[in-house]
Parts: C-alpha cells; sequence; structure tokens
C-alpha cells in the first residue's frame, strides 16, 4: 500500500465512501512506498507532488494558528463567564426566596 489514511480517530465523521475530517482540516497521509506514490495520477514531477504538499503543510499552519487564537481568546473569557455565572446563580436565589415569600403571603 503506498499511502494510508491516519487513523487517529479524532475530528471524524463517516461518509458514504469513508472517513471526512471535521473543519476542512486536510488528511494526513502517510507514504510507505514514494515510487508507487508517485506513479499514482495527478502526480507527474516531483515538483508538483511537493507544491501540493507544502499547500497542505501552509494550511495545517494556518489552522494552527487560528486554534492558538481561538484558544487564548476563549480562555480570556473564563472570568467573565464565572462571573455571569454567579451573577446568575444570585438572581435564581433571589426569585427563589421571592417565590417562597409570595406563596407563604398567599398562604395566610
Amino acid at each position: 500500500m503506498a499511502a494510508t489514511k491516519d487513523g487517529c480517530g479524532k475530528g471524524q465523521m463517516a461518509t458514504g465512501n469513508g472517513w471526512r475530517l471535521h473543519l476542512g482540516i486536510p488528511e494526513a497521509l502517510f507514504v510507505e512506498d514514494v515510487d508507487s506514490f508517485m506513479k499514482q495520477p495527478g502526480k507527474e514531477t516531483a515538483d508538483t507532488v511537493l507544491k501540493k504538499l507544502d499547500e497542505q503543510y501552509q494550511k495545517c499552519k494556518f489552522m494552527k494558528l487560528n486554534l492558538a487564537q481561538k484558544k487564548r481568546r476563549l480562555k480570556g473569557q473564563i472570568p467573565e463567564i464565572k462571573q455571569t455565572l454567579e451573577i446568575l446563580k444570585y438572581i435564581f436565589l433571589l426569585a427563589d426566596n421571592l417565590i417562597k415569600c409570595v406563596c407563604g403571603w398567599w398562604l395566610m
């Protein structure tokens, strides 16, 4: 076998003809036999193959950068989310106490 899929299983979802990765992440190929890999259709010269592989590498670098930026942004939002959660807990506590007070008043 000339090339096999990287079967890590993360982020994959089944399609009718095999596996497709989420978020447009390019499929990683492991090349066992370079001669048979180069004989496949669409791989006429080493330059075209290297150009396609470089494009995939650049896409992966771009996606890695974007994911790192998103991770930093989301980590920065954690304190705000925690504060919002505490406010909501307080509001629900007040609402619960208010309901108990009103219900107790109606029973009197």
